[in-house]
C-alpha cells in the first residue's frame, strides 16, 4: 500500500519538534524557512508552532533536580520554545509576523495580518502539540503537519521493541491506546499528548506525521498532499 494522501492544503499548521528547530540545526532551519516562504508565496497560508526540544529539557531537568515545581519546569520549556520560534521568525523576516504570540488571543491578532505566524508554547500545563492543535482548530486548517523526530506512528515504541510496526493510517482512538503510557510531565511530551488528541478529535482536522529531518516530506505534503509517514484521522 502506498503513502496516504489528502487534498493539497491551502491552509495548514506546521508543528516542528524543538529537537529539529534549534540552534544546533541551522542549515535545516534555513531549509525549512525557504520551503515555508516558497509555499507562502504560492498562496498557502501557514502557521508554525515550535517545540522546546533538547535545550528546554536541559533547563527542565536542572530545575527539577533543584526541586522546582512542574509549573516552573513548564514555564522554562515555554521560554525556550519561544526562543526557537523567534529564531525562525528572524530568518523569514518581512513575510513573518515579527513577534511570536504568547497566547491564543495574540495568535489570532497576528494571524489576521495575513503573515506567517510562528509561536512556541502558550501556558504551563499545555504542550506545544496542544498549542498546534488549538491553532489548527482556530484557523480551520486543512491539516496539522507534525515534523517529528520519528518517521511515523508505530504500534509500540520502536526504540524499545524491534518488532514495532509502522502505521500509515491510524485513528485518534487507536493512537490513544498506543500512547496511554506516555508521561505528561514537562519536557516529556512525545508526538501528541492526551489534550492535543482531544482537540484533534473535536475539530476533525487530519494530522500528518512525517520525519521532520527531511524537509522534502513537508514539500510533498504541501504540493501533492502525500504523507510520507502516518495520517491520523478521527
Amino acid at each position: 500500500m502506498g503513502n496516504p494522501k489528502i487534498k493539497p492544503p491551502s491552509k495548514l499548521v506546521l508543528k516542528i519538534s524543538g529537537h529539529i528547530a534549534n540552534p544546533d540545526n541551522l542549515e535545516l532551519i534555513r531549509e525549512y524557512c525557504l520551503a515555508i516562504k516558497e509555499a507562502y508565496s504560492k498562496g498557502v497560508k501557514i502557521a508554525v508552532v515550535v517545540g522546546g526540544g533538547t535545550y528546554a529539557r536541559k533547563y527542565i531537568n536542572a530545575a527539577r533536580s533543584l526541586g522546582a515545581s512542574e509549573s516552573i519546569c513548564d514555564t522554562l520549556g515555554i521560554r525556550v520554545s519561544r526562543l526557537n520560534a523567534l529564531l525562525l521568525t528572524s530568518l523569514l523576516k518581512d513575510v513573518a509576523y515579527p513577534i511570536p504570540p504568547e497566547n491564543y488571543t495574540e495568535f489570532l491578532k497576528a494571524w489576521s495580518t495575513g503573515k506567517i505566524v510562528i509561536c512556541g508554547g502558550f501556558q504551563p500545563g499545555q504542550s506545544t502539540a496542544t498549542v498546534a492543535a488549538l491553532v489548527a482548530e482556530g484557523i480551520n486548517a486543512d491539516v496539522l503537519a507534525l515534523a517529528a523526530r520519528i518517521d511515523a506512528v508505530y504500534d509500540k515504541d520502536p526504540k524499545i521493541h524491534s518488532d514495532a510496526k509502522k502505521l500509515t493510517i491510524v485513528t485518534t482512538a487507536e493512537l490513544k491506546k498506543i500512547l496511554e503510557e506516555q508521561s505528561v510531565k514537562a519536557g516529556r511530551y512525545e508526538l501528541l499528548d492526551p489534550i492535543a488528541i482531544k482537540v484533534i478529535e473535536r475539530s476533525g482536522i487530519p494530522v500528518a506525521v512525517f520525519d521532520g529531518r527531511k524537509v522534502k516530506y513537508f514539500k510533498k505534503l504541501v504540493y501533492e498532499g502525500e504523507i510520507v509517514g502516518t495520517l491520523i484521522k478521527k
